[in-house]
C-alpha cells in the first residue's frame, strides 16, 4: 500500500495481555500490515504513557519489550532494527531520524520525581555516539525530528493521576535543540499542552482559556477555544485544524484564515493522515477517516487509538 499511512495501537498499557498491536492504515481505512509486540515492563510500577513507536519517512519502529527496537515495513515485513540499554527502573523513549540513519533517545528513571538521559547515536552499530542531555528534575523525551534538529516533548514530572490506552505527547509543551550539541533553538507551547500527534507545521497548543498554533520556530498564530477536542488536530502543513464547536459538538475545520467550516460529524479529532484526511474518535472509540474535501467518512478496519503517521519527519 502507498504511503502516506496512519497508524494504530491496540492494548498499548491498559489490557491486562503482554501483548500490543500496531496497524498501519490507509486513506481507505484498510489494514496495509500489522505487528504484534511485547508490553513495556512497569518500573516501580509505573505506568509508562509516552510513546513508544516512532516513525521515519518509510517505516515505522516500536519497542517489543524494553530494549528491542523492531521494525515494520508497509508491505508488512519486519525485523530487528537495535537495542536500548535499560535497567529495571527505567523506561525508553525513541525517534528515529526520517532517513532511518540515527536515533535519539531518552532513557527516563524512576520514581518520581523521574531522572532524564537523552542521546543520539546512529541506528545502525551505535556508533557517533553524543550524549546531549542529563536532568534530575526535567521530564522530556524525543518526540521526533525536524529539518535535522530533535522536537523534545516535555512532561510534567510528577505521578499522573489516572492513565489509558494513549500517548502522552507535550503535555507541558516542546524544546526544539540542535541533535549534535543539545542546544536548545526554540520553546514550543510554554504554558499550554499539547494533547495530539505533532505535524511538520507544528502543533496546537491549548490551555484552559486559549488556544494558538505554533511551528517549530516558535512563531504562533491565534486559534479559537474549541469545546472537548483539547485544542484540535493539526493538518500536517497547518492550513486547518480539525477541533469541536457549536452545542451540540460538531467537528470543524478552521482555516489558516479564521474561516470556519462545520460537519455533519460528531466526534473527536486525533490526527491527520495526509493534508486532506483526519482521523476522528467516536464516543465507542472506533476510528474513522473523514476526507475534509468530499465531506466522505470512511471506518477504519482496526480497533486502537490514533497513534501517528508514515512519513513521520517533522
Amino acid at each position: 500500500m502507498r504511503l502516506p499511512l496512519g497508524v494504530v495501537v491496540k492494548d498499548f498499557i491498559i489490557d491486562g495481555a503482554p501483548t500490543y498491536s500496531i496497524s498501519l492504515v490507509g486513506l481507505d481505512g484498510n489494514v496495509a500490515a500489522s505487528a504484534v509486540g511485547h508490553k513495556r515492563s512497569q518500573p516501580g510500577g509505573i505506568l509508562v504513557q509516552m510513546p513508544n513507536i516512532s516513525a521515519s519517512n518509510s517505516r515505522l519502529y516500536y519497542l517489543d519489550g524494553d530494549s528491542s527496537v523492531m521494525f515494520l515495513r508497509p508491505d508488512g515485513t519486519t525485523g530487528s532494527a537495535t537495542t536500548i540499554s535499560v535497567d529495571s527502573n527505567s523506561a525508553a523513549v525513541f525517534a528515529v531520524s526520517p532517513d532511518d540513519s540515527r536515533i535519539a533517545v531518552a532513557v527516563i528513571t524512576f520514581p518520581y520525581p523521574a531522572k532524564t538521559r537523552i542521546y543520539v547515536e546512529d541506528l545502525a552499530g551505535g556508533g557517533h555516539h553524543i550524549d546531549l542531555f542529563s536532568s534530575g528534575t526535567v521530564l522530556e523525551w524525543p518526540a521526533g525530528w525536524h529539518e535535522g534538529h530533535l522536537v523534545l516533548a516535555v512532561g510534567m514530572n510528577a505521578p499522573p493521576q489516572n492513565a489509558w490506552d494513549g500517548f502522552i505527547y507535550g503535555y507541558r509543551g516542546y524544546h526544539v535543540a540542535d541533535a549534535s550539541t543539545g542546544t536548545r533553538l526554540a520553546t514550543i507551547c510554554d504554558g499550554y499542552d499539547a494533547s495530539d500527534p505533532p505535524v511538520p507545521a507544528g502543533t496546537v497548543c491549548a490551555n484552559s482559556s486559549s488556544s494558538v498554533v505554533s511551528d517549530w520556530s516558535g512563531a504562533t498564530r491565534p486559534a479559537p477555544v474549541d469545546v472537548g477536542c483539547a485544542g484540535g488536530a493539526l493538518s500536517p502543513d497547518g492550513s486547518m485544524i480539525a477541533d469541536c464547536q457549536d452545542n451540540p459538538r460538531v467537528v470543524t475545520f478552521v482555516v489558516s484564515d479564521g474561516t470556519r467550516i462545520a460537519t455533519q460529524y460528531s466526534g473527536t479529532p486525533v490526527g491527520w493522515i495526509d493534508n486532506t484526511h483526519v482521523v476522528l474518535r467516536a464516543n465507542n472509540s472506533d476510528l474513522s477517516v473523514v476526507d475534509a474535501r468530499a465531506f466522505t467518512m470512511t471506518p477504519v478496519q482496526a480497533q486502537g487509538f490514533f497513534g501517528g503517521t508514515i512519513p513521520g519527519a517533522l
